[in-house]
Formats: C-alpha cells, structure tokens, sequence
C-alpha cells in the first residue's frame, strides 16, 4: 500500500519535473530563434 502510494507521488513529480524542462526548453528555442542565435 505504502509502495503504492510512493509510486504514484513519484510518477507526479516525475511528470512535473518533465513538464517545467519542456517549458524551460520551448521558451529557450524561442528566444535564441528570435535573437537569431
């Protein structure tokens, strides 16, 4: 049960933490393709 729930807790911060480096990567592409980087 424990595990269980350990599992879940960690697939969320998983899934978060994929989140925010995607979001960070997007806007970072964008800004070095406007500046022509």
């Amino acid at each position: 049960m424990i595990l269980k729930r350990n599992e879940k807790i960690t697939m969320k911060i998983a899934s978060e933490t994929f989140e925010a480096w995607r979001t960070t990567k997007l806007t970072k592409d964008s800004f070095n393709f406007h500046i022509g980087y």
